[in-house]
């Protein structure tokens, strides 16, 4: 097996021969000459060429030659295997060098990494909670006894942000309802479009920031059924009858009491409830076409009434420009608030229970 260190010790000095031996080859043309026993031998970078014994081990070649080999040494191969399988063997000491992140503590660390390339790759292993880089040192750099060495950490921080995205409103023509009546069969609602914000830091220093927009929840239309069915005529009264019925004009229904009040259109929106603008009426009731607006002296919440030219609904709302003679009828949307032609419009307003 590959010699390995596998414990943190203090840097072994390696020692070479002073003296060129009998095995050692020492230049370009004796490495070329050199028969196929001829052996490389790397440590710490430095590069030596030696002749090898037939039958010798790679741990006899580093031993004949002076190169110390402890618990804490890397051999590239096993150290019983024959020097005839191995033409090339990396040695690296163990060396203690000084370390810093993001410009923190300095701390001392153990290492048989050739260069700061390797030395940042296990440091890495052995740190997992972050990402790390060099700061400004080079990856190929040998390391040296006692080398300074900055780390930077690597982080990526997301944000969302949010935006709505405004449902559409589309009208359906019904033979269901009258003319001039409305009735919201699917309620809109808005779609959500999440923008993430993604910025990358080394160290503290920003190093770029990206944004990604995507839509996250669909927009739901609002479909609105309008009334085409034309009203039924007014039922004429035999000319001996004096009794007088209080039926709606065009309609087959009773009412209690009619009256003529000044009417006006609004939405749940902020525009039309400004801090009321919750979806729901004073009573509770969610907001929507059939609901009204009304001043209780004149009209109790919890009545029905019909309105002409709106329809059936229920006062269940108040509101503080709504006082007197005034009604203000509810609609699904601002848009057809607007185009309802309630205005400041005197209306006939039956109450039928």
């Amino acid at each position: 097996m590959t010699k390995k260190f596998t414990k943190t010790v203090s840097a072994m000095a390696v020692v070479f021969a002073t003296m060129i031996s009998s095995n050692v080859i020492v230049s370009a043309a004796e490495v070329s000459n050199a028969g196929s026993d001829t052996v490389k031998v790397i440590v710490d970078g430095n590069v030596q060429y030696f002749n090898a014994n037939k039958g010798s081990t790679v741990g006899d070649l580093l031993a004949s030659n002076n190169i110390v080999v402890t618990d804490s040494t890397d051999v590239s191969v096993d150290l019983n295997n024959s020097v005839a399988d191995s033409k090339e063997i990396v040695v690296a000491q163990p060396k203690t060098v000084i370390v810093s992140v993001d410009g923190g503590k300095a701390q001392s660390s153990t290492t048989s990494a050739s260069n700061l390339g390797a030395f940042l790759a296990e440091y890495q292993k052995e740190n997992t909670t972050e990402k790390y880089t060099l700061a400004s040192q080079t990856a190929s750099t040998p390391l040296s006894e006692g080398m300074y060495i900055q780390l930077s950490t690597i982080r990526e921080v997301s944000v969302d942000t949010y935006e709505a995205i405004p449902y559409e409103t589309k009208e359906v023509k019904t033979d269901s309802l009258y003319v001039g009546e409305k009735k919201v069969v699917t309620a809109g609602v808005d779609g959500v479009k999440t923008t993430t914000t993604t910025t990358k830091y080394v160290g503290d220093q920003v190093t770029s920031t990206d944004s990604v927009t995507k839509v996250t929840k669909e927009p739901v239309t609002e479909v609105i059924n309008v009334g085409t069915k034309a009203k039924p005529a007014p039922v004429v009264k035999p000319a001996a009858t004096t009794t007088t019925t209080n039926t709606i004009p065009g309609l087959s229904v009773k009412y209690k009491k009619a009256m003529t009040l000044n009417a006006t259109a609004y939405c749940p929106c902020s525009k039309c409830c400004g801090a009321y603008s919750n979806g729901y009426t004073a009573s509770g009731m969610k907001a929507g076409y059939g609901v009204a607006a009304v001043d209780t002296r004149v009209i109790p919440l919890g009545t029905k009434l019909y309105v002409e030219g709106y329809g059936y609904c229920i006062a269940a709302d108040t509101g503080g420009a709504i006082k007197g003679n005034r009604i203000d009828l509810c609609y699904g949307t601002h848009s057809a608030a607007l185009s309802s032609g309630f205005g400041h419009k005197n209306v006939k307003v039956y109450i039928i229970g």
